[in-house]
């Protein structure tokens, strides 16, 4: 999280792109900073001369314990976000929507102390609208939106009306401020229409950049020919699945796939054929995985399966049914039907020693076996021999 924070400060990163936890938990950490720079300005402000003289001294340390004690729910908070969604379930939307909803209310306990009509209280209300439009579900945020106003509507009434003191932190208040009804009510009108104006602006706004940039980040992870994940992409997918099984201490298993022969069928059929072909084996292994699993196209005729949550045996249940399905297709060219097989190698990892590169090279070294051993098979091994020589296609 802090180096994501860090890289969003340098200009190479947005939390508008992270996942959903993570950004309440960016959130939350913005809000301890919050709630500790006000009680340690409260602190400050305690020992400067004359201090009683314009502010209400018990309302003073009230709100003092109030925002220290608000940081310390937010960092509970923020260990309960990390610990139960940043590592299992990062697009969660729980966190951030409970975030809003409750930040929204302790916004409304500082605005009462500070007075729901000075320009503080309404800045901070806006900022943390607007900052909630950005994060999270838009939906929640407008919801939040108004509830906040109702909540304001209340209190500026029942200052109004002598139900309650206007900005009970200082003192020296003039009595109710000349408020009547009408002009609270006016107020609350205005603010509210201006506000919604420029959020709802804020909003599309927001919306149409989430939206071109999932569609960027989309294609710059796609394969342009077969629509698997490529191999930039794989790398990710791949440390997020070792992430989760060293975590929940459950095996990893790759399997290396590659189509047999293939540039005999490029050099005899055409590259238009073959790419025909290699689409068509693209979509005969993903099918043949669970839903869980991730197929990426490493490079040339050759696919990378990450199977999370498995081992040896049920990864060789898997890779059988991606070599049969790619030997089953009907593959026809000018000069009739084009045989298609697949050499697979298998590798399992379990935690705690799980690395990527090793993964990937023990799988590849039993690749080369299948291919050695006459193609169209399944190899698992756990100490084959290194891959150096890759020229066996």
């Amino acid at each position: 999280m802090l180096a994501k924070l860090w890289d969003t400060v340098k200009g190479k990163g947005n939390p508008m792109f992270w996942p959903e936890a993570d950004r309440a938990l960016l959130a939350t950490g913005l809000l301890i900073f919050c709630n500790l720079f006000f009680a340690f300005f409260l602190v400050l402000g305690s020992f400067l001369p004359g201090l009683s003289e314009f502010s209400s001294m018990p309302d003073f340390r009230t709100l003092f314990l109030y925002a220290t004690g608000s940081a310390l729910f937010w960092t509970g908070f923020g260990g309960w976000v990390k610990t139960r969604f940043c590592a299992r379930d990062p697009n969660a939307t729980l966190p951030g929507i409970l975030l809003i909803y409750i930040a929204c209310f302790s916004l409304m306990v500082f605005a009462y102390f500070n007075g729901v009509h000075s320009f503080t209280s309404g800045a901070l209300l806006t900022v943390f609208l607007a900052f909630a439009f950005v994060l999270f579900q838009t939906n929640h945020v407008l919801i939040v939106m108004l509830l906040a106003w109702l909540q304001l509507t209340v209190i500026t009434l029942g200052v109004t009306f002598g139900w309650w003191p206007d900005a009970p932190l200082f003192a020296d208040r003039p009595a109710l401020r000349a408020l009547s009804p009408v002009w609270a009510l006016v107020q609350v009108a205005i603010g509210f229409s201006a506000t919604v104006l420029m959020l709802l602006f804020i909003r599309q706004l927001v919306g149409a950049l989430r939206e071109s940039e999932r569609q960027v980040r989309a294609l710059s992870r796609i394969d342009p020919l077969t629509g698997l994940w490529n191999r930039g992409y794989l790398d990710e997918l791949t440390m997020r699945g070792i992430h989760n099984a060293i975590r929940n201490r459950r095996p990893v298993s790759m399997l290396v796939v590659d189509l047999d022969h293939f540039k005999k069928i490029n050099d005899e059929h055409g590259h238009s054929l073959g790419d025909q072909a290699l689409i068509a084996a693209a979509h005969a292994v993903q099918a043949s995985v669970r839903e869980v699993d991730y197929v990426a196209r490493f490079g040339g005729e050759e696919f990378v399966v990450l199977l999370p949550d498995c081992d040896t045996p049920e990864a060789k249940q898997v890779a059988e049914r991606c070599r049969e399905a790619v030997a089953h297709l009907e593959i026809v060219g000018e000069k009739g039907q084009v045989p298609l097989t697949a050499s697979i190698g298998i590798a399992t990892a379990w935690p705690p020693f799980i690395n990527a590169d090793d993964l990937f090279r023990r799988a590849d070294s039993s690749l080369y076996q299948a291919k050695e051993g006459g193609r169209n098979r399944v190899v698992a091994g756990t100490d084959a021999p290194g891959s150096a020589d890759r020229g066996v296609r």
